[in-house]
């Protein structure tokens, strides 16, 4: 153009020339220009997961991949992760009930509300296995029941490592080749005398376990069992019980039929089953004193040793030790290892009665994650040890007294998560020791009392008290 017999220009809209230079016209884009955004020098600022941005000469962001601007406010640049918040899963707005992975939902509480009113087993799709840790795959010895998605518990319950324990989520299944979504933190082994067990746990919304209801799961078999696990996205209340008493690692008892003038059975652990003879089987208690008469089997252990099995005289076949040694501690109060609790030892044989009393088995792992956990009414959460029971002298042709009395179960372990509060009210969950069985002789020497289990309990808030007491 021509002003006042000078030549000039007029920049395009959405251009200017900011650096005030004819030679090259109108250089900014003033309209996406991050720098000259709206107008010369005016810069658009970076933000959180973002990067600056102009549009239409307006400053904005531009988020990086995986987050999003949900809240609408530049300000706090792009705040929504889109692979991890459960708010905005995948895409804002996308509200997850359980969770949210790698943008997808976890499909926790795809197993619905939980009414207990009468008994009621779960925990019931369990086989062994073996993985490495640091391995995402792990081979299974029965994969009946178990399914893409599911949630599972993993614990190594007998041999080399036991007392490690993890959950994980199979991502796929292939024959019996279990792959899951994230690397083991451990290594689980089922060879030889070594046991591991994958349980699939039950993601529940809520769990109401009424007056009549009783929640369990199959007690420990030798080879899986003994775990009750379960997720719940919402609450958990509890008026009947949840109960894993008795159901841990097995007491001892002697082989079938008449048994004489032998020691008693250890009491079953982590080392596995076992046998005739009055020391300890890790945190199992021994096995009872031989001969006349009244030889106790020792209890089980877990958070400390079980108590000793005496004997109360020594007359025909006697042999061994006057005292049979309880189980010893096992694991740690924190519950980063989880364990059965152990079994208590036979009594030991006179020489003229039936048989001696078995020992009793340990309580077994309670494992809940719940948002909110209330027992505090009339309900109870039990996972005590099983009482000893008492010599048996009644048979054809036996006679006289003095069959010992089996050694007392451990408690075992139990492990409440929650998001919020925790309601335990006063002595409502437990995980006791349970007392020996009697000699046949007047009720003289009771075997060794199991030891108490362990209790940890974590949440937002924790109200109420345990037995014994739990740690935070």
């Amino acid at each position: 153009m021509c002003a006042t017999s000078t030549c000039n220009y007029v920049c395009d809209s959405g251009f200017a020339d900011c650096n005030v230079s004819s030679a090259d016209g109108c250089e900014v884009d003033v309209a996406g220009d991050v720098s000259n955004c709206g107008g010369c020098g005016v810069t658009c600022p970076g933000a959180t997961n973002a990067s600056a941005a102009c549009a239409m000469g307006a400053c904005d962001i531009t988020c990086d991949a995986g987050f999003d601007d949900c809240n609408g406010m530049p300000g706090d640049g792009c705040e929504a992760d889109l692979g991890s918040d459960a708010a905005n899963c995948g895409g804002c707005g996308v509200v997850c009930a359980a969770g949210c992975t790698m943008g997808v939902c976890d499909p926790g509480g795809s197993d619905g509300r939980l009414d207990v009113t009468a008994p009621l087993v779960i925990n019931t799709v369990a086989t062994n296995l073996d993985g490495s840790a640091g391995g995402s795959t792990a081979t299974l010895v029965d994969a009946t029941g178990f399914a893409d998605g599911d949630l599972v518990f993993i614990h190594q319950t007998v041999g080399a490592g036991a007392g490690a324990w993890e959950t994980a989520r199979i991502l796929s299944l292939m024959g019996t080749t279990a792959t899951f979504e994230a690397a083991l933190s451990n290594t689980y082994s089922s060879a030889g005398a070594n046991r591991a067990q994958i349980v699939v746990m039950p993601e529940y919304t809520d769990v109401a376990v009424a007056a009549a209801g009783v929640l369990r799961a199959p007690a420990w078999d030798g080879s899986v069992g003994g775990i009750l696990a379960f997720d719940a996205t919402g609450a958990v209340t509890v008026d009947g019980r949840i109960e894993m008493s008795g159901r841990g690692f097995r007491g001892g008892n002697v082989p079938g039929g008449r048994y004489t003038c032998r020691v008693g059975y250890q009491g079953e652990s982590s080392l596995g089953g076992g046998g005739p003879t009055q020391a300890a089987n890790g945190a199992g208690g021994g096995g009872g004193r031989q001969g006349q008469d009244c030889g106790a089997g020792g209890g089980g252990g877990y958070a400390a040793g079980g108590g000793t099995g005496t004997a109360s005289s020594c007359g025909a076949c006697c042999a061994g030790s006057a005292t049979s040694a309880g189980g010893s501690g096992v694991g740690d109060a924190v519950l980063t290892t989880l364990f059965l609790g152990g079994g208590g030892g036979s009594g030991g044989a006179d020489e003229d009665g039936f048989r001696p009393g078995p020992g009793g088995s340990g309580g077994g792992i309670v494992y809940i994650t719940t948002d909110t956990f209330d027992v505090s009414g009339t309900g109870q959460v039990l996972n005590a040890g099983g009482g000893g029971t008492d010599g048996q002298q009644a048979c054809p042709g036996c006679g006289g007294c003095g069959m010992g009395g089996g050694g007392g179960g451990a408690g075992g372990a139990v492990l409440i998560r929650a998001a919020g509060a925790v309601d335990l009210g006063v002595g409502r969950v437990s995980a006791t020791g349970a007392t020996g069985g009697v000699c046949t002789c007047g009720g003289a020497a009771p075997g060794g009392t199991g030891s108490v289990g362990r209790i940890r309990v974590v949440g937002a808030s924790v109200m109420g008290s345990t037995t014994p007491a739990y740690v935070p």
